[in-house]
């Protein structure tokens, strides 16, 4: 919680949250009664299908695509994916793996494509100046059809709006990543960004110390999420005029008045003709101060009547409290599960016990271990798919970096938040927004560490054709997952574990981001304090690798390639990153074969390959 305690926040917000004493629907106070929370409250996780399904599904690529810069780049993405959790009966014997694909837009124009393939994700390019820019969003409608009369449908939102009227900055979401796109300072191309920024105190920090931004500024981070009250608006004014000069992107908080009609079309009205906004902030975890379910989904529609021109994000804190609700309200999802230090199971605030319908340990239904959070992000993932909004939601992580307080004893060491933010990003956080700076000099000095391989990380991370895979010493199976059809390379169809040689207290997870170029991005990180060593085998041994170091955090960490194996040991709590290119020669006769070499400053130029019907 971004509080110090939920009484706290409980006297700042609405009667409608005072009366309650609880936090995410649960009482927490010593003496309250046990209570069953309503069944709704809790994501119903759809049972396990006998039968083969098909989760069929149609979105924009772009959200929002703008006249007169996107006119020749509309396209739709289309997903048919085979599964047992979520979709339609699919009769895979009897139904061929090609369909034909029809598109409507506000029900009126058809566009037809024929022989698409099952499994994978096809962008499709249309005209879109057949349509006239507007700031009501369109209605697309898309049916595939089997040549056994099986047919599917899918519905979403397609805008297209006129050029931004307000003189300010505009943001895209692309949603073949979930990422963001912007213009930088002085740029005319957009580029994607991988966020990087404390929630930063305002009235404390920012407003009464002016070097703080050039501070910020020098140690990598892009982007600023101050924190309110602005109480005084001279003061924010020049803050956020700094930021500007600067080239800090701004993520506008408005979590004390989200549910202020009035006080958000005002602010609205002043911030969105900044060429630094980034994005919005509403509620800063409705879920635990069980604000009134449709609050977020409110604002969310009246900050895009008043602007759609910039996304808008709010955190949740619980781990299962109405999380489509509140949801609803944002294309961006954080999740701020705070466990350094915890006690799980008593909270050592109001003396009492914790478990999933009572009590308040400061994380939410929580272990007390970095798998906390990479639990976290992938059940917000996974309830977006289930929901239908595996595109257009994406999650974002706020590290602890805070402690001596209420339920937390201590602060994270850096190296400690360097496993939080390694493992978010493992686990498909596309930004890292700690809580709170000013934080530690041990933790500011490894957020900025990190944060100065970027330009690496989000080459690779950002990539519409990467393809990325997922593995654990926890578990012998793989994940791979691919954001189009032109990046199904079979090297990542031998991506696992050969090897592990550690205790039972060390677990250990892998990532890999494979771009078309050939390149890769390959990330690990120990979740425990005892050491580890693992084999990984990414190419079978057909093809040799040469790895330049992109960061090495902790002690004791080793890593060497030999043809397509990684050998890998991590000291407790270690966390490594690498740039796999491949090597001349595939035996290890060639220059670069089974090398390692530190890394430089800078940043991999990689290809894009995307796979494009044309209409007709």
């Amino acid at each position: 919680m971004h509080m110090v305690a939920p009484v706290v926040v409980l006297a700042l917000l609405a009667p409608f949250a005072a009366a309650q004493d609880t936090w995410c629907g649960k009482p927490y106070k010593k003496g309250s009664p046990h209570i069953t929370l309503p069944a709704e409250s809790r994501f119903p996780i759809p049972p396990t299908s006998q039968g083969t399904l098909l989760d069929f599904r149609c979105a924009p690529t772009l959200k929002p695509f703008v006249h007169p810069e996107d006119d020749k780049t509309g396209s739709i993405l289309i997903d048919a994916q085979v599964t047992h959790d979520i979709g339609g009966a699919y009769d895979a014997k009897t139904a061929s793996d090609k369909f034909d694909f029809t598109a409507t837009i506000d029900g009126v124009s058809s566009f037809k494509f024929s022989g698409l393939a099952v499994g994978v994700t096809t962008r499709a390019s249309f005209d879109i100046t057949r349509f006239t820019p507007r700031a009501e969003p369109y209605n697309l409608t898309c049916t595939a059809s089997f040549h056994n009369g099986q047919t599917f449908h899918s519905t979403s939102k397609l805008f297209y709006l006129p050029p931004n009227p307000y003189g300010g900055s505009t943001t895209k979401v692309d949603y073949r990543t979930g990422g963001l796109l912007v213009r930088p300072k002085g740029k005319t191309d957009y580029e994607p960004i991988f966020p990087f920024g404390f929630y930063t105190s305002f009235g404390g920090y920012l407003a009464t110390n002016p070097s703080a931004l050039d501070d910020i500024k020098a140690n990598g981070f892009n982007m600023i999420h101050p924190v309110p009250p602005f109480e005084d608006e001279a003061a924010a004014n020049q803050v956020f005029d700094k930021m500007e000069e600067l080239g800090l992107w701004l993520m506008y908080d408005m979590r004390w008045t989200y549910m202020n009609s009035t006080s958000v079309q005002e602010q609205i009205n002043s911030i969105k003709k900044r060429s630094n906004l980034l994005l919005w902030y509403t509620a800063d975890e409705p879920d635990g101060t069980s604000d009134p379910l449709n609050a977020t989904q409110l604002a969310y529609n009246q900050i895009n009547r008043l602007d759609g021109y910039h996304p808008v994000s709010l955190v949740l804190n619980c781990e299962n409290y109405f999380f489509n609700k509140y949801a609803s309200g944002a294309d961006i999802i954080l999740e701020d599960a705070y466990p350094l230090g915890i006690n799980p199971t008593h909270s050592t605030v109001w003396d009492t016990e914790c478990t999933d319908s009572y009590g308040d340990c400061g994380c939410d239904n929580c272990a007390g271990s970095f798998k906390d959070i990479g639990d976290r992000i992938s059940a917000f993932k996974a309830r977006a798919r289930w929901s239908g909004r595996g595109r257009d939601l994406s999650v974002w992580a706020v590290p602890q970096a805070f402690g001596n307080e209420t339920y937390w004893p201590r602060p994270p060491t850096g190296q400690e938040f360097t496993v939080e933010a390694v493992t978010a990003i493992l686990h498909g956080s596309l930004a890292i927004v700690p809580w709170v700076a000013p934080s530690t000099p041990e933790i500011t000095s490894a957020a900025s560490a990190l944060a100065k391989t970027l330009p690496t990380l989000q080459a690779y991370i950002l990539d519409p054709a990467v393809t990325f895979a997922f593995t654990t010493t926890a578990s012998s199976a793989s994940s791979v997952s691919s954001a189009s059809s032109a990046s199904n390379f079979n090297v990542l169809k031998t991506f696992k574990i050969l090897a592990a040689r550690q205790s039972d207290a060390s677990e250990m997870e892998i990532g890999l981001w494979l771009v078309p170029s050939g390149k890769a991005l390959f990330i690990a990180v120990n979740l425990n304090s005892t050491p580890g060593s693992l084999s990984v085998d990414i190419s079978g041994g057909s093809q040799g690798w040469v790895a330049e170091k992109v960061f090495d955090s902790g002690s004791g960490n080793e890593f060497a390639v030999s043809g397509g194996t990684v050998q890998l040991s991590l000291g407790g709590l270690g966390a490594v990153g690498y740039v796999l290119a491949p090597s001349s020669s595939a035996t290890g006769a060639g220059p670069g074969s089974g090398t390692v070499v530190d890394a430089v400053a800078r940043q991999d130029i990689v290809h894009h390959a995307e796979l494009r019907y044309k209409l007709r």
